[in-house]
This record gives C-alpha cells, sequence and structure tokens, in this order.
C-alpha cells in the first residue's frame, strides 16, 4: 500500500485543563457536584412532574410535593413557577 502525500494530517491541540487539578480529585468532585445540584436539569421525569402540576393548576387545586431530601423538589417546582409565568406560589412547609 503506497501513502499519498496529498493527504493531509489534522492538527492536535491539546488544551490545558480548565479546572485546577492541583487542589486534588475529591476537591473537583466535590466542586462537579455542587455545580450540579445549583443547576436544574430538565428531564423526562421533570417533564411528567410539570404536567401533573399543570393539571392541578388547572382545577385550582393546592399540591404539597413530598419525597426525601435533595432530590430536586424545590429546584423543579421553581423552574416550573419561571416558565410562562404561571401563576405559582411556593412555600416551604415544615416537616415533621
Amino acid at each position: 500500500m503506497v501513502l499519498s502525500n496529498d493527504i493531509s494530517h489534522p492538527s492536535v491541540e491539546v488544551l490545558p485543563p480548565c479546572r485546577d487539578l492541583s487542589i486534588g480529585a475529591k476537591a473537583v468532585v466535590a466542586e462537579i457536584e455542587q455545580l450540579l445540584r445549583s443547576q436544574f436539569i430538565p428531564t423526562e421525569y421533570a417533564k411528567h412532574y410539570f404536567q401533573d402540576l399543570d393539571r392541578y393548576r388547572a382545577l385550582c387545586q393546592g399540591v404539597r410535593v413530598i419525597g426525601p431530601p435533595l432530590t430536586g423538589k424545590s429546584a423543579a417546582s421553581s423552574h416550573d413557577a419561571q416558565m410562562d409565568d404561571k401563576q405559582t406560589v411556593l412555600v416551604d412547609a415544615p416537616s415533621n
């Protein structure tokens, strides 16, 4: 097989890391987890949750969302309230 000189090889550029890895892997992982927790990522489950909230809203029915801590209930509800400027009141109910 004969290689042609006409074939150009793509140039490869090595980019510097976007995070300072000298602080340790655990700190980098903790920072990434905190960023993921602070941002709302729409999922198929969230889409169904929003549809259920819209159904209750159409019936003028109040909803109390309960579930384990740190599962995104408040973030999803806040995101839903901001979408299309829906008339929503968010209240933190005390847990027992």
